[in-house]
């Protein structure tokens, strides 16, 4: 077998099934290859999303939902099933944009000590691939998920403690201020900027080739089977 057959079927062999739990609910899982994470969770929940009189960004999101997209990194080995990493966003396709909700580990919780701060994370997929933690990995692949609805713009707000650290964080992965209220930084960025933060293969592991976002959400999930 070439070489491409070869990491072909190592992607095979290391995706396992979505499984459609509900007409509005996906869970994915996916094996990857890192020196503390062996697993990447997600699952997706459509919702309502509001008065039909939303101005829609494009005729395909003009009938479609909200998605909740939540990401999680477990661990191997002597971390199994440890959640080591999370990120939760809405995707609001009426509405063009994607709402980070948190970053760190379920429950608000801050991310795990073992990963926290080390950039043991090839991002993208280009030719130079960026080292990046986990958590902004699992920022990005929140965010490329949702760009897969149509939308165009991140947005999150950053509640710092004073020491200035986690706006500069965000500034540096590539967001703005857009305006600030007391200790909380209203900030956003562009889809394609902090997708860029998704490693490439973790990302085309974890999305079903055969996955119609917005077809999904328009019809409940009712029309597509897995």
């Amino acid at each position: 077998l070439s070489n491409t057959a070869l990491a072909h079927d190592r992607k095979m062999q290391l995706r396992r099934p979505c499984i459609h739990v509900a007409p509005d609910t996906l869970e994915w899982n996916f094996a990857i290859e890192h020196t503390a994470a062996g697993r990447l969770r997600a699952q997706l929940i459509g919702s309502d999303g509001g008065p039909k009189e939303t101005r829609a960004r494009s005729p395909e999101a003009a009938g479609a939902s909200r998605c909740s997209i939540e990401v999680w990194a477990e661990g191997h080995g002597g971390y199994t099933d440890v959640e080591l990493a999370y990120c939760r966003g809405v995707a609001c396709p009426r509405e063009g944009r994607v709402r980070i909700l948190w970053l760190g580990r379920s429950e608000s919780r801050p991310v795990h000590p073992n990963v926290q701060g080390r950039r043991t994370v090839e991002a993208g997929s280009e030719a130079e691939k960026p080292k990046v933690t986990l958590a902004e990995a699992m920022l990005g692949i929140v965010v490329a998920v949702a760009g897969t609805f149509g939308v165009d713009l991140v947005e999150l707000q950053a509640l710092d403690n004073g020491s200035g650290g986690l706006v500069r964080l965000y500034l540096g992965l590539g967001f703005e201020k857009v305006q600030v209220a007391s200790t909380a930084h209203f900030m956003e960025a562009p889809v394609s900027h902090i997708a860029r933060l998704a490693p490439g293969d973790w990302l085309a592991g974890l999305l079903p080739d055969d996955f119609e976002p917005l077809h999904w959400l328009q019809a409940g999930g009712l029309r597509q089977r897995y």
